[in-house]
């Protein structure tokens, strides 16, 4: 198409995620997830008019502008971005996508694989089940029909099949086992089981209490999606706020403290969206964020609703995540140990001075990747 051009990258810079961003709000999407790779098609003036990502096998995030969106963009990007793959040995692809779009990804060298009212799943490469059974049945029928020697082609025909149903009895077996997993660690999100008593013992008292608990927006690990590159590194530099609470307003916040303090069920610090102040990195540092070793600021690196801007700022706003300790100490000293900075592996330098490292427990991250 006459000046658009298409392009796939490993990693989206500040401004690329920020355009993707909005294609995505602006089709009912958000950016979720690390992908490996992304596509990106842009206008003559430089654009990103349309994207698509690849996680895994997974194409996702399909959007374009809706000044494009007639031109058959989505099916340049994704194009773009299976020949990427390929090239890499890649062969296998799946996407999700609406029942009314689905003959477009078949234009594409997509098959359904399974389908439901409001989604269909697609899968491109090698041939999927569905082909390898219908094979299968093909050879038996023909084995049926031509005699004594059809009857042994039928025969290791049918051993195939047999092999195809076991594997299909042991996929339904696994089914049932992650589906056991996910109820129980549902169950263990339920009770908050990794949280101190006194967030237990409101979440549980509020239960019976439906006017109180909607009041509590949740917990700040539970409003917040963290790439798992991140875990340890966010999860560090939020120590205990991890379990604070998040409110609508002040007077949501008092009432639940006072319901505490009636109940005797102890202490909990909470964050309404009315008075939380934005603690953003100074526009005098922002050099930093090009220097090698640096991943980004904290608050740009994790997934959240635009409603908690001012919370997730005023928590991680004014933190750097880097490499390693050695990026971390030539980026302090540079800088006068004027922003806190994080490594990937935890270790902490603070405004003061002091750092805090060591090994860190499993239950931050259980509680940030439990999705």
């Amino acid at each position: 198409m006459y000046g658009v051009t298409c392009r796939v990258t490993k990693k989206l810079d500040r401004f690329e995620r920020r355009a993707v961003e909005r294609l995505l709000a602006e089709a009912g999407l958000v950016f979720e997830g690390a992908p490996d790779c992304t596509a990106l098609a842009e206008d003559c003036d430089e654009n990103i008019i349309a994207t698509a990502s690849l996680e895994g096998s997974v194409i996702k995030m399909v959007a374009a502008s809706s000044e494009w969106r007639e031109a058959g963009l989505s099916g340049q990007v994704i194009s773009a971005l299976m020949s990427a793959a390929r090239a890499e040995g890649r062969y296998k692809f799946f996407i999700y996508t609406k029942p009314e779009a689905a003959p477009k990804f078949s234009a594409l060298g997509f098959r359904e694989l399974a389908a439901s009212k409001n989604s269909v799943l697609m899968e491109c490469g090698a041939p999927g089940v569905n082909e390898f059974r219908a094979s299968l049945e093909a050879e038996r029928g023909k084995a049926l029909s031509d005699g004594v020697e059809a009857g042994r082609n039928y025969e290791a025909a049918n051993n195939d099949l047999q092999d195809a149903l076991r594997r299909r009895a042991d996929l339904k077996t696994e089914l049932v086992n992650i589906n056991f997993a996910i109820d129980n660690t549902e169950k263990f999100i339920s009770d908050y089981a990794d949280y101190e008593d006194s967030i237990q013992n409101l979440m549980t008292a509020t239960q019976a209490e439906p006017s109180l608990r909607r009041k509590i927006l949740g917990t700040v690990a539970e409003i917040i999606q963290i790439p798992q590159k991140y875990t340890t590194a966010i999860g560090t530099v939020l120590g205990r706020a991890w379990q604070n609470i998040v409110t609508e307003n002040e007077y949501d916040a008092t009432d639940l403290m006072r319901f505490l303090r009636e109940r005797r069920l102890g202490r909990v610090t909470f964050m309404p969206l009315t008075t939380m102040k934005r603690n953003d990195l100074p526009r005098e540092y922002q050099g930093v964020l090009e220097l090698d070793g640096v991943e980004g600021v904290a608050s740009e690196l994790i997934n959240f609703d635009s409603r908690y801007d001012a919370v997730i700022s005023n928590l991680l706003g004014r933190t750097v995540v880097v490499d390693t300790q050695e990026t971390a100490l030539k980026i302090s000293r540079r800088y006068g140990f004027a922003f806190r900075i994080v490594t990937l592996e935890g270790d902490v330098f603070q405004t003061s001075g002091a750092m805090t490292g060591g090994s860190t427990a499993d239950n931050k991250k259980r509680v940030f990747t439990r999705e």
